[in-house]
């Protein structure tokens, strides 16, 4: 007796911990960054796990090795898949990647929310995004403004290849133009701060500034300027922040951040995908634009600026020195 009675609890206790398992199983939602360690990120997830907290639902998160390397990425995704997502937050590198999402969508009924940007491939996707030709048209405004409409400036590209940021290039481009600046576009410098500074090198005097488009080319430049030291300083309008670049805008020796709602990203996309694996039609538009905020050395001490920026705000006179958190994009 006792022994079937043992047998029977154990195929109960079985079933109940397969039927756990699946459920726990059910309750993931991948989220695949375009790379992995960048400050930016760490703010999306962030952003992301809140919201999964809320929902009682586990965020996967895995970055690439490497930046905007779309076989890595489709190695993440798989990598979900066996860990039992069902559903996916993506900033796709490339078509490639879209289409893959929207294949899973069609042939598994796994939903998927992209952010940070649009590249194609699948006309249906959902997209959550900072705003990135308006961003970068604010900073050239703002640019403009602050030169007086005179001068002509440096656009530190990253890469043809990443919308994000060539949207921001584009943006930038009309605005400050608009604005009476002159813009050298012609090099596509990246984030080498050798390749930089060598650049401005071989232009003495020519540029009052200069405009870099993501935290990456921002760092470059922060340390390119340093070591070029010319006088009078040029001009830096970045894009994203970090720890030593809050701190730079502290200290004037950048003037202006562009900073992206990262934590927002991710917090509304997880939301957003989940209602969607739940075959809930979410309402609002399939693409939804952030805006981008300037951070200046000004308005440090506001306190969206500072939830923007992960930047504490400054002592009174006599006390400890502030420390910044960092902030950060792609």
């Amino acid at each position: 007796m006792c022994v079937e009675r043992c047998r029977s609890l154990s195929i109960v206790i079985g079933l109940l911990v397969g039927l756990w398992a699946g459920l726990a199983q059910a309750q993931c939602v991948a989220l695949v960054p375009a790379s992995g360690g960048a400050s930016f990120w760490d703010l999306v997830r962030q952003g992301a796990e809140r919201a999964g907290a809320e929902l009682g639902v586990e965020v996967y998160y895995r970055g690439t090795p490497r930046s905007e390397d779309a076989s890595a990425q489709l190695k993440i995704i798989e990598l979900s898949l066996k860990h039992g997502c069902k559903a996916m937050v993506i900033a796709p590198v490339g078509p490639k990647i879209t289409a893959y999402a929207a294949q899973l969508r069609a042939q598994r009924g796994l939903p998927s929310v992209y952010i940070d940007r649009d590249v194609g491939g699948d006309p249906d996707g959902w997209l959550i995004a900072t705003d990135n030709r308006r961003a970068g048209e604010q900073a050239g405004r703002w640019l403009a403004d602050y030169l007086g409409g005179q001068g002509e400036v440096l656009l530190v590209r990253l890469s043809p290849d990443i919308a994000s940021t060539t949207a921001r290039e584009e943006g930038f481009l009309s605005a400050a133009r608009a604005g009476g600046l002159s813009v050298d576009g012609s090099q596509v410098l990246g984030d080498d701060a050798q390749r930089i500074h060598t650049y401005l090198l071989g232009k003495p005097q020519r540029f009052k500034a200069l405009f870099s488009v993501n935290a990456s080319t921002t760092s470059a430049s922060y340390a390119a300027l340093r070591h070029l030291n010319a006088q009078p300083p040029l001009v830096h309008v970045g894009f994203d922040s970090s720890v030593q670049l809050a701190s730079a805008l502290a200290a004037g020796e950048i003037q202006a951040l562009l900073l992206q709602q990262a934590q927002t990203m991710g917090y509304d996309a997880v939301h957003l995908v989940w209602q969607l694996a739940q075959g809930k039609t979410p309402s609002g538009p399939k693409v939804r634009g952030l805006d981008a905020s300037i951070a200046t050395a000004d308005n440090l001490d506001d306190a969206d600026i500072r939830a923007l920026l992960s930047y504490q705000p400054r002592p009174a006179p006599g006390n400890a020195a502030a420390t910044s958190t960092a902030g950060g994009t792609p």
